[in-house]
């Protein structure tokens, strides 16, 4: 295999893994479970909701939850200018890929390049923002939290999964 298809194998790959990984933390910090929305969530966008569901779930002060509201506020308006990028260019290697010149090796990997950095963007915004979230908490809200992420992760993935299943059935 010559070095060219090396490369692009492994940039795809990154791509790859670089999406998955944002898409997971996005949803994870973003959606809560069906159950969780109709208990929590009064409205779509109440803004003590969050707030009142980590004080219950970690075992937040007002202080903590305040400070944690604070942060994912700041950090969604970080992240959307990126995401609103992102999907622009998005836009552009998807017209490009259905285009005559799809087979421009030289083009395809600007784009492909450029789309893997904006994705490294946003996985850094993320990681630093789970970092704060994190150097707020104790030992034991840590855990509860992390615990929690997961459990609403893995439980919205596999209930998708199960629909997906059941549809194509």
């Amino acid at each position: 295999m010559d070095i060219g298809k090396k490369y692009r194998w492994a940039l795809t790959g990154l791509v790859i893994m670089i999406v998955l990984n944002a898409a997971t933390l996005f949803t994870i910090w973003i959606n809560q479970s069906d159950h969780d929305r109709r208990n929590y969530r009064s409205s779509d966008h109440d803004r003590g909701s969050m707030q009142e569901y980590l004080k219950e779930k970690i075992g937040l002060n007002d202080d903590q939850a305040e400070s944690i509201t604070d942060m994912r506020r700041g950090h969604y308006r970080e992240i959307r200018t990126f995401r609103d990028s992102l999907e622009k260019n998005r836009r552009v290697y998807f017209e490009f890929i259905m285009s005559e010149e799809a087979d421009n090796e030289q083009k395809r990997d600007s784009l492909r390049n450029l789309l893997t950095e904006q994705y490294e963007n946003i996985e850094g915004l993320l990681y630093n923002h789970m970092t704060e979230v994190k150097e707020l908490l104790n030992e034991e809200q840590q855990d509860k939290f992390e615990k929690l992420m997961l459990n609403m992760y893995f439980k919205d993935r596999n209930e998708a999964r199960q629909q997906n299943r059941k549809a194509e059935n």
